[in-house]
């Protein structure tokens, strides 16, 4: 199994994320996902990048200049 380290899941997550707010509302519009699911969905990849960039952050603090 690989190992994946936060950045990289950082990283993906936010391609992800951006990948959906462009194709996401033309499935919308298109009637393949409605609005509350398009946005329950963004909301919830929007919260995992938040929650790994804390865990980053716990891990990797910055130094003081």
């Amino acid at each position: 199994m690989s190992t994946f380290s936060l950045a990289d899941q950082i990283a993906e997550l936010k391609r992800e994320l951006a990948l959906r707010r462009r194709v996401y509302p033309r499935w919308v519009e298109n009637g393949k996902l409605s609005y509350e699911m398009s946005t329950h969905r963004m909301g919830a990849m929007q919260a995992a990048v938040e929650t790994l960039e804390k865990l980053q952050a716990k891990e990797s603090p910055e130094l003081p200049i």
